[in-house]
């Protein structure tokens, strides 16, 4: 994968007038899992039950070539990655419930990583899909290891979540991919929207300037903790405006985030929206530059407890606290008097679909 240079990275975040702070890196990402795409049948996978791998049209894909597994009452798969204490991890994969036969309404899967050293937990979560035609919905979810962790691998497993019987749910490129904690969000520049004649008018902008962008995936959300893809915007080479309506802009609150893809199908995302009325509800930190205190504007699509960190720009954990969020509009206070002046991350996340990022300074 192409590198953007430190100059590089300078440059595009010279364009947030919010940003203060320059000089902070991107980076790429190599993919820690051995055969992704299921290209090579089982290799890399082991598993405690079956393992299914077919062409995506064998369950109503559209590709004869493209080859997918499945997850069902019968089938699992995992798979053992190197990891470094310290470090941050993205996992990410494509799913599409099965169509046709006697697939039920909803099929899911649990998707754990766990020590294999330790026996820690990083990530269990649970995630179910619904689509009536083959699409494809792109999950990334985030852990950290800890500085004092006697972990060198963890195990990454896919297995069965609420599907009933043999038809379940189609797993394909599964990424494991590490990078200071906020690299992935900063390809966004901006993302707001409004309402105009009953529906909703998204407009965002993001860098390319490696050109190894693909494409953005529309999501929105209704507040039920899942957000569905509505839409694909093919990305333009170097930064670009974008615009997308949706024109099934539904009563109450629509929450919206933007997922991009690159030729890699490392996963990046924008911050989360919410649009009610001709209000918009943007992720937002403030003061920037901060002396003691950084307060976090975001919007959540459902009640939950968000875990809010702060890094420094090489990516050492230097804050973290869980925090209480409800449904709509919030803002969380975080003390950062320990810290000296300098540049800093802080990433709000949880298991419903939030995953902001933004630099701040403190002087």
């Amino acid at each position: 994968m192409r590198t953007t240079s430190y100059k590089q990275a300078s440059k595009n975040l010279a364009v947030l007038a919010l940003f203060v702070c320059l000089f902070i890196t991107k980076g790429s990402a190599q993919n820690l899992i051995t055969n992704p795409g299921f290209e090579n049948g089982t290799t890399g996978w082991i598993t405690d039950c079956t393992i299914e791998i077919n062409p995506e049209n064998v369950y109503g894909g559209t590709s004869t070539t493209n080859r997918v597994t499945e997850i069902d009452v019968e089938r699992c798969f995992n798979q053992q990655v190197n990891v470094t204490a310290g470090s941050t991890y993205y996992i990410t994969y494509k799913a599409s419930r099965r169509q046709g036969g006697s697939t039920p309404a909803t099929v899911g899967v649990n998707v754990r990583i766990t020590g294999v050293q330790s026996g820690t937990q990083y990530i269990n979560v649970n995630r179910t899909y619904t689509n009536t035609s083959w699409s494809y919905t792109i999950e990334v979810f985030s852990f950290t290891l800890p500085l004092n962790t006697t972990d060198t691998k963890v195990n990454v497993k896919f297995s069965n979540y609420v599907t009933v019987g043999t038809y379940g749910t189609l797993i394909d490129d599964v990424s494991v991919t590490t990078g200071s904690a906020g690299i992935l969000p900063l390809k966004f520049i901006s993302f707001n929207g409004k309402i105009k004649n009953a529906s909703a008018v998204l407009n965002w902008t993001a860098s390319n300037d490696d050109q190894s962008g693909r494409y953005f995936v529309i999501e929105r959300s209704y507040g039920q903790n899942k957000f569905d893809s509505i839409g694909i915007v093919k990305a333009n080479d170097s930064r670009a405006d974008y615009t997308f309506t949706d024109n099934n802009f539904s009563n109450g609150v629509n929450y919206y985030r933007i997922k991009a893809v690159n030729a890699n199908e490392v996963i990046s995302f924008s911050s989360v929206i919410a649009l009610n009325g001709n209000a918009a509800i943007q992720a937002k930190v403030y003061p920037n530059p901060a002396v003691s205190n950084i307060a976090v504007s975001l919007p959540a699509s459902a009640n939950t407890i968000a875990n809010v960190q702060i890094y420094n720009l090489a990516g050492s954990l230097l804050i973290s606290k869980h925090v209480s969020l409800k449904e709509g509009s919030n803002v969380v206070s975080v003390d950062i008097t320990t810290l000296k002046p300098g540049s800093f991350f802080v990433k709000v996340a949880d298991n419903n679909g939030l995953d902001f990022a933004q630099p701040f300074c403190k002087r």
